[in-house]
């Protein structure tokens, strides 16, 4: 049995679907287009999509400063701030000059 092969508008749309929502799965697209995983992996072929992406806080350099002045610790900074323990003290360091 062979499979039906994409029009280049479905492509297209595969792609874009593709690159816009991180939760859909090669095997979720080509079940949807009723195509054969091989085929959705040529069709997505040199497309590559962000991973691991993660919201960032709106923290600033002076609010993270602000914040370990009075007390708070530099996990709790990292978890608001959405960013490692090691970045936040890069960025306090920064921010003073490196007198820390």
């Amino acid at each position: 049995m062979t499979m039906p092969a994409l029009t280049p508008s479905q492509r297209e749309e595969a792609r874009a679907l593709y690159l816009s929502d991180p939760n859909v799965s090669v095997d979720a697209l080509a079940a949807s287009y009723g195509v054969a995983r091989a085929t959705m992996l040529r069709v997505l072929a040199g497309i590559t999509r962000r991973r691991g992406a993660r919201e960032r806080g709106n923290l600033t350099t002076a609010q993270m400063i602000e914040m370990r002045d009075e007390g708070i610790t530099l996990f709790q900074i990292a978890k608001q701030a959405g960013i490692s323990e090691s970045a936040v003290c890069r960025r306090i360091q920064k921010g003073t000059g490196g007198v820390r």
